[in-house]
């Protein structure tokens, strides 16, 4: 328990950190973007799956992308999206799924007339193929990772540590926002000032 307990503060003291570097260091975003894509990667590879890492990746993943496109440091829009289905996928691939979530291909596939009819109908000037993209990827992301989940018991144990890792990015953006929201004092004179706070 004790164990627990440190290295909880510790991981609490790192992100807080990290919101620090992020402020006095901006372009530092990028790096960690892909150290944490990395890292993670590494980490499902290594233990095959065995403790649900594909999870606990993915909520630290989503959650620290906010983080990250404040300071631009995704290297395309949907970075998040396509690292948790490459994650969702290396999950199926070490640990299976259940046959009976098959039936969320069927929505998958009830994706594809969308995809006819917004390209026929996008004007000219629009990437067909980014638009495409941006629209598709949340609800293919949303399929793939209800495939995985489908029928697979997590222990509360494991549920905490999701959560866990779902919030240690929100302790690197209240340590960031603190730092940078400036005094309330200096800027609150009059009517005009609500884009400053």
């Amino acid at each position: 328990m004790k164990n627990s307990t440190i290295t909880y503060i510790g991981m609490i003291v790192f992100h807080a950190g990290l919101g620090l570097l992020l402020f006095i260091l901006p372009v530092f975003a990028k790096f960690y973007g892909l150290l944490a894509l990395a890292a993670s990667f590494f980490i499902i590879i290594k233990n095959k799956n065995r403790n649900q890492e594909v999870l606990i990746a993915s909520a630290y993943l989503v959650s620290i992308e906010v983080l990250l496109r404040m300071h631009n440091g995704v290297f395309f829009n949907e970075q998040g999206k396509y690292g948790v289905m490459i994650f969702m996928f290396l999950g199926m691939y070490y640990r299976g799924f259940s046959k009976n979530s098959l039936v969320y291909c069927f929505f998958i596939l009830l994706l594809l007339p969308g995809v006819v009819i917004a390209t026929s109908s996008l004007s000219l000037d629009v990437n067909i193929r980014k638009a495409i993209a941006f629209n598709i990827s949340g609800p293919a992301c949303l399929a793939i990772s209800a495939i995985y989940c489908y029928r697979r018991e997590i222990s509360f144990d494991k549920l905490n540590q999701i959560v866990v890792a779902l919030s240690m990015p929100l302790v690197a953006l209240l340590a960031y926002l603190f730092l940078y929201t400036p005094s309330i004092k200096e800027v609150v004179s009059g009517t005009n000032t609500n884009l400053e706070t």
